[in-house]
């Protein structure tokens, strides 16, 4: 709960190399970290984060497709569903019909798109939610307005 460790593998740790670690605790109200698996058909799934989605990260972990960044103030929110790719220099994406970001976590909507919902069930993704926080004075949040 307090440390991790790298291992010996060059990858993760080497003599002379600089690393960063990005390490998150999930909040109540504001951010959840998580997986999901893809449904193989155009009503993808439904993931419940618990608060709104302002900014989304999600990856495919059974092959190497994007690292993909949706968010709340962009562009194109939910049906244009403008994003970025954190892997690679592109400019953003501009695809419809991909997501919606709900008042209580997000609905993948895309079929055959291998870094947010394969055309095949089963497959693998992960993601990190950052929401707005909504958290009454009991710690209780509120998940929608």
């Amino acid at each position: 709960s307090s440390v991790f460790t790298v291992g010996n593998s060059t990858g993760t740790n080497s003599n002379n190399e600089n690393f960063i670690a990005y390490c998150f605790a999930e909040k109540t109200g504001y951010s959840k970290f998580s997986y999901y698996t893809s449904s193989g058909s155009s009503n993808g799934p439904f993931i419940f984060t618990g608060m709104k989605p302002k900014f989304l990260l999600i990856k495919n972990t059974d092959d190497s497709s994007e690292w993909e960044i949706y968010d709340f103030e962009r562009i194109g929110y939910n049906e244009a569903n403008y994003h970025l790719n954190a892997h690679n220099t592109d400019t953003e994406a501009a695809l419809s019909g991909r997501l919606d970001l709900l008042s209580n976590g997000f609905k993948i909507k895309v079929t055959n798109s291998g870094p947010i919902n394969s055309g095949t069930s089963g497959r693998n993704y992960i993601y990190a939610a950052f929401g707005q926080s909504l958290v009454g004075s009991n710690n209780v949040p509120c998940i929608a307005r």
